[in-house]
């Protein structure tokens, strides 16, 4: 045995994303090098890693099981060509289903063109969020294991979030947001008509570095330090223009919360966050600043509300029940996931310092399954000092809320 999960939701997601479409619930980076990486040399650091990382060569039973069990698989290293676009090669991969979740889940694909190596990375996100894997990925990097913490005790984390509140506390904000959430069933907030039968697939860019300055100096006079909350401003104004969304409606956002200390390298791998759900009305997002400013309230709102402590009580508890009782506590009555569009912002600290695999780095992409409805997803990164944005979701609404995306963040739209 190796050791117990700090929570199953993924595990959950990951069901319900198979029987879907069969892709299952994963994430993957890219990260575009300007000179060549062998196959060899990554599989040759990968190896010293998977005996430290035990998690990596490790597959998860189904249901009621709740360990990590070791395999022999080896984790897959792969090369191939890349026709066209690294763009339209990033958004094929993503296309591909994930690997199971019985087995190591984590593969690398190194993508030759003229310009040099595109590493890509998948794995299900039942092994580990985008911040512990780019932890690991700074470890196959080469950076000194001994400076980070390889593991991590569940309660410790679980405590920041909790911070003082007391028990009695907690539950009544547990109940609070399970009523608000029934309540706001009727009517649902708006959701994209999205063609569930289509491939999954995903529309990215990234921003030059002045390019990217002049998106932060823009974040900075809208919400101060607070990019998070000025990414999901622009996010929910784009969803609102791109699909002329009436005023009289509302959008949901989920925003995860990292519970991870920000200067603290570990636990490496593992899921360590929580969720806020933006309640966000259509009539308070007319342009991007009264976006940016309606989404710094919701959030300053929610967490008054203790919905941070809230969601990962709920989140916990989903990870023991069976599928069919999970379903029901985390989507409610309607059974169906109500939220409007998707949100993630991570700053990947790979390559920071200017190289990855001892190779010129030019940029990262990420991306990450998403569940149909809602089908949307604004996933930004921050790598190399360029920022990227992608939006996964299925069809033509895909590439409609990224250009929207891009040009209120370029300045080009309000």
């Amino acid at each position: 045995m190796i050791a117990e999960t700090p929570d199953l939701f993924h595990r959950y997601l990951d069901r319900r994303m198979r029987r879907a479409r069969g892709l299952g619930n994963g994430s993957q980076f890219v990260f575009e090098l300007t000179g060549e990486v062998s196959a060899d040399a990554v599989r040759d650091r990968l190896a010293p890693l998977a005996s430290r990382l035990l998690l990596l060569q490790a597959g998860l039973p189904p249901w009621p099981r709740r360990r990590w069990e070791p395999r022999s698989e080896p984790i897959a290293v792969r090369e191939e060509p890349i026709d066209g676009s690294l763009e339209a090669w990033f958004a094929r991969w993503f296309g591909e289903p994930f690997k199971p979740l019985d087995g190591p889940s984590l593969e690398i694909v190194l993508g030759r063109h003229d310009a040099g190596t595109a590493v890509l990375v998948r794995w299900l996100h039942a092994l580990s969020d985008a911040p512990g894997m780019d932890l690991m990925l700074r470890l196959l990097d080469g950076e000194d294991p001994e400076r980070f913490r390889l593991e991590g005790e569940p309660g410790a984390l679980v405590r920041r979030v909790r911070g003082k509140s007391r028990f009695l506390r907690r539950a009544f904000d547990v109940h609070a947001l399970a009523l608000r959430q029934v309540l706001r069933t009727v009517p649902p907030a708006w959701q994209a008509r999205v063609d569930r039968r289509t491939r999954q697939t995903v529309a990215c860019s990234t921003f030059s570095a002045t390019e990217t300055a002049d998106v932060w100096a823009r974040g900075r006079e809208l919400a101060s330090l607070d990019r998070n909350s000025f990414l999901v401003g622009a996010l929910a104004r784009a969803t609102v223009r791109a699909f002329d969304v009436p005023g009289w409606r509302r959008l949901r956002i989920p925003v995860p919360i990292s519970l991870r200390p920000p200067a603290w390298r570990g636990p490496v791998l593992g899921n360590w966050f929580s969720i806020v759900l933006l309640e966000l009305p259509v009539r308070q997002l007319r342009t991007i600043e009264e976006a940016v400013e309606t989404t710094r309230a919701a959030w300053k709102t929610a967490l008054a509300r203790g919905e941070d402590r809230a969601t990962l009580a709920l989140m916990g508890a989903a990870a023991t029940f069976p599928p069919w009782l999970a379903r029901l506590l985390l989507d409610g009555p309607l059974l169906r996931d109500g939220a409007s569009v998707n949100s993630s912002y991570v700053e990947l600290k790979t390559g920071a310092s200017g190289t990855f695999l001892d190779q010129p780095l030019e940029r990262g992409i990420i991306a990450s399954s998403i569940l149909a409805p809602p089908g949307l997803a604004g996933v930004f990164a921050g790598c190399a000092g360029r920022l990227s944005v992608s939006v996964p979701g299925q069809g033509d609404a895909t590439a409609l809320l990224h250009d929207a995306l891009v040009a209120l963040l370029r300045g080009d739209a309000t």
